[in-house]
């Protein structure tokens, strides 16, 4: 496939994520959500306009917005003011290859980039990348491979069960464009993809991990220029538990929930909980400076929870970050030792 394939690949996926989004904007946020992808769109449209025209934009979200329940002449109003905002602006489209003769990846000046937006950040309201990219990404990521999973935990057999790794982890294959936020995480070995979910339980940006990283190359990477706070890793049933779901919560209840720290320790709790719960918890997991109490609000009272910390400084220091989230409404057990009972 052609770099200039891709890209129209690229695009029209992005396209049809903002579509959908704006199809299904709920009441209170319609507007919003329409004014957000109608600027998506027309950036990708001045980025290749003959894959997609602005005409096209426009009818499609008009479409999306009245299937949503917003007025046809509000929703025409919306757009105007997102055509208006967004001007000539193109939206960056992803890397599709690397220069052999490209200079090397300064690591110490990427982390200064990190630590200086870390510290000029609003703390209102986290920056995400956008949804279109993350959805592209994680639907063509592939199973992670076996010899990986080994790497990830550190052991020649590792505690975590292939059987059950499913959708908690992905693999980045070779031929997937990727985003401006995540272009180097494939030549530096960063394959292992982790999907990291909100207090509502949406996957809202993507974290990248390396097996086994190189020299003094970092084991993880979030998006660059985004913030990952006020996001955790989940497995299928702590998703069920964010999003709501009733029943999940009453089993949640008398199941128990595990929140850990780290993607190894995530992926051993998520699939191999067997002799420290009689029925498989609800798993969670965070970064340093991630876990929010949206999250630990989702957890139902009186449920017996156990947390799984780092034991260094910072990871005793987050663990008390976690215990004040829940307070004392759970039944809070932590424990001594990183393995899996």
């Amino acid at each position: 496939m052609s770099p200039e394939d891709r890209n129209r690949r690229y695009v029209r996926r992005a396209f049809d994520a903002e579509v959908e989004a704006a199809h299904v904007a709920g009441r209170g946020g319609r507007n919003t959500t329409l004014h957000r992808s109608g600027c998506r769109c027309f950036e990708l449209s001045n980025a290749m306009p003959s894959e997609l025209s602005r005409d096209e934009v426009r009818a499609a979200l008009l479409e999306a917005a009245g299937a949503a329940g917003l007025p046809p002449r509000e929703a025409r109003a919306t757009l105007r003011s997102a055509e208006r905002r967004i001007g000539d602006s193109r939206a960056r489209l992803p890397a599709l290859h690397v220069d052999p003769g490209a200079a090397p990846i300064d690591f110490a000046a990427l982390r200064r980039r990190i630590e200086n937006m870390k510290a000029t950040e609003h703390r209102d309201e986290a920056k995400r990348p956008p949804r279109g990219e993350v959805r592209y990404l994680w639907e063509h990521c592939k199973p992670v491979p076996l010899e990986v999973l080994a790497e990830l935990s550190g052991k020649p057999r590792p505690n975590i069960d292939a059987r059950r790794v499913g959708d908690l982890v992905r693999y980045l294959p070779d031929d997937v464009a990727l985003p401006p936020w995540g272009d180097w995480w494939r030549r530096t070995g960063h394959r292992v993809v982790i999907p990291l979910r909100d207090h509502r339980g949406e996957i809202v940006t993507l974290h990248a991990r390396a097996g086994r990283a190189a020299g003094n190359c970092p084991k993880q990477f979030g998006p660059r220029g985004y913030q990952v706070r006020g996001t955790a890793m989940a497995n299928a049933i702590g998703v069920d538990l964010l999003r709501g779901d009733e029943f999940t919560r009453d089993y949640v209840a008398h199941a128990g929930v595990v929140i850990t720290e780290g993607t190894p320790s995530w992926l051993a709790w998520a699939t191999n909980w067997g002799g420290a719960f009689e029925s498989e918890p609800a798993c969670f997991a965070y970064y340093s400076g991630t876990w929010s109490k949206a999250h630990a609000d989702a957890i139902p009272d009186g449920a017996r929870v156990l947390l799984d910390p780092d034991y260094n400084e910072a990871g005793q220091r987050m663990a008390r970050a976690v215990v004040e989230t829940l307070g004392a409404r759970v039944d809070l057990h932590v424990t001594k030792t990183r393995e899996v009972a």
